[in-house]
């Protein structure tokens, strides 16, 4: 019994946690981007934040996508280097998390997006990142 009261006192406190930094996130603006098929990762400049804290980790808020595939999104910084893990963009109205890595903070940093084989065409995701 006292297992599984601390196994939901846990819970609740990631939970708690985890909205809490959600909640407090610095984003940049929200825009919006093209994302055209067969291409591969594509930095987009005016998908950018600058890192306020020491936090590891970096969000992605995806208001919008309109392509029903599920493109990628990494971190990076001002020459494309990778800065965050991939996270994969399966649904609108969502916040992503990846963990960053080799970041300062006080610098820019930004969202390069690549799009799954199966699109089509040119599809648009609006969107803002916090770097962490």
């Amino acid at each position: 019994m006292k297992k599984k009261i601390i196994a939901i006192i846990v819970c609740v406190c990631l939970f708690i946690g985890t909205g809490l930094t959600t909640a407090f996130a610095k984003y940049g603006k929200l825009v919006e981007i093209s994302v055209p098929s067969g291409t591969g990762y594509r930095t987009h400049k005016t998908l950018c934040g600058t890192k306020t804290t020491y936090n590891d980790n970096w969000f992605l808020y995806v208001e919008k996508k309109t392509m029903w595939t599920y493109p990628y999104a990494k971190l990076v910084d001002a020459d494309g280097n990778d800065k965050g893990t991939e996270v994969t963009i399966k649904n609108n109205d969502v916040t992503y998390s990846g963990i960053s890595f080799r970041t300062e903070k006080n610098k820019n940093y930004y969202v390069a997006v690549k799009p799954r084989g199966a699109q089509f065409g040119t599809d648009k995701i609006t969107a803002k990142v916090d770097p962490g």
